[in-house]
């Protein structure tokens, strides 16, 4: 119980005493204004001691804000996504980041320097994931067109040989290859965006890292250094690569 609790009730209990005989009747004797123990002076000291407790108990803040400048880098190295940051964001925050970033030291930059490559790798295969995703939808799609029409025209009573050859080949009708490929576009689009936030932070890593000439090794994942990954993701700008790795999808309407 907290020494203002104990003490509310404690003023409760005081205030509730009987009073004496005198009092009953509407006159205060002339004792109990001389008397300095009875219950008016105790409520008043009870009082003057509660203010006492309230200025010596006074909130205290256990952890300081961090510079703002230090925050805004952080949210740069643990936040990627185009959800929190955009391309206008990036480029308008660039010399505040690249501010903020000369506070850290070499091995606390590296490392964040190291995270933001990895971010842009992971964004990278997700994108590639989802494109082969597409590509598959696409050419199931484009085979059910051809076999639909060959069987319209050659086999018309031959539903169930046609049925056969659609379960052979894929387990899913052609509205519902329709209904995945829309599905998977939208988030081919999401990704994509946070591929491009990812890679735009990466490059700005990049540069901070030339001006202060921090050596900055190759990730294991990866056969590419920075530079080359920059370079990479600078010529795949059109999502048209023909790479087998970086296969981008058409749609075909």
């Amino acid at each position: 119980m907290s020494p203002l609790t104990s003490f509310g009730s404690a003023e409760s209990d005081i205030i509730s005493l009987p009073r004496k005989k005198s009092q009953r009747i509407g006159r205060p004797s002339s004792g109990h204004i001389l008397n300095r123990s009875g219950p008016l002076v105790r409520q008043d000291r009870l009082h003057r001691f509660r203010e006492k407790i309230r200025s010596q108990y006074k909130p205290r803040l256990v952890y300081n804000s961090p510079p703002y400048e230090i925050a805004f880098a952080k949210r740069h190295i643990m936040q990627s996504s185009h959800k929190y940051f955009s391309q206008q964001d990036l480029h308008e925050g660039k010399e505040l980041l690249q501010k903020s970033l000369s506070h850290l030291s070499n091995s606390t930059f590296r490392k964040a320097a190291l995270v933001k490559q990895a971010s842009a790798q992971d964004k990278r295969h997700a994108v590639i994931h989802t494109t082969w995703k597409l590509e598959l939808i696409e050419r199931q799609r484009s085979f059910m067109q051809s076999l639909q029409k060959e069987q319209e025209e050659e086999l018309k009573s031959a539903e169930t040989e046609m049925e056969f050859f659609r379960q052979l080949v894929c387990d899913r009708g052609l509205p519902a290859l329709q209904d995945d490929q829309q599905y998977l576009e939208a988030i081919f689009a999401e990704e994509l965006d946070d591929l491009d936030v990812a890679n735009e932070q990466y490059r700005q890593f990049t540069t901070h890292a030339r001006k202060r000439v921090v050596p900055f090794a190759n990730s294991s994942d990866t056969e590419l250094s920075p530079d080359e990954l920059v370079a990479d993701h600078d010529s795949s700008d059109s999502h048209s690569d023909g790479g087998s790795d970086d296969l981008v999808y058409g749609a075909n309407e």
